[in-house]
């Protein structure tokens, strides 16, 4: 039940679905570790499914299961780019659905302050690279649907805002 200890959320990102075809239910939201320092950005997206209408659960998930932040290299005086690197991280929002075949499917938003090009070669610090990514139960894989990048300076987009953010899944339900 609701009523059991659950890891934390970041802002307000639970997002539960119900299956069209079974009593599966499943919640997701992005756990915001307390032992990072606050500018961290060290969230990873759980999952939680129940089998009997939300009546008992299963084990929380750790879908993202990103390396924490490297808390150690920031004591040794390192900085945000050397520390953290092209980790992308989830970034306030995600999405929860269930398809026709009963998988769960996520889609949700990351971001990184700076990206490592194919050559490797680090990108310039200071612009946000914003990206959506899909996730589903039954390939357990990471998917990019969307990117986008702005210089911190460059645009007034508003606390809390990315250039792509904030996905909404669906389905079609005459086409699938």
């Amino acid at each position: 039940s609701f009523t059991d200890p659950w890891e934390p959320s970041t802002f307000v990102t639970i997002d539960v679905a119900c299956s069209r075809v079974s009593n599966r239910v499943a919640v997701a939201w992005i756990a915001d570790p307390t032992d990072v320092p606050p500018f961290l950005d060290d969230e990873n997206i759980m999952l939680k499914i129940s089998e009997d209408g939300g009546e008992t659960w299963g084990p929380t998930v750790p879908v993202t299961n990103l390396a924490p932040v490297d808390t150690s290299c920031f004591r040794q005086g390192g900085t945000y780019e050397t520390c953290v690197g092209d980790t992308f991280r989830p970034w306030i929002d995600l999405s929860v659905i269930f398809d026709d075949n009963d998988n769960v499917h996520l889609a949700f938003t990351a971001q990184a302050y700076y990206s490592i090009d194919e050559e490797g070669t680090p990108g310039p610090f200071g612009f946000v690279y914003s990206t959506l990514w899909h996730w589903g139960e039954d390939r357990e894989e990471f998917n990019l649907i969307n990117q986008a990048f702005f210089a911190n300076d460059s645009v007034a987009l508003g606390v809390n805002n990315l250039m792509c953010h904030r996905p909404s899944l669906a389905i079609d339900t005459t086409t699938g």
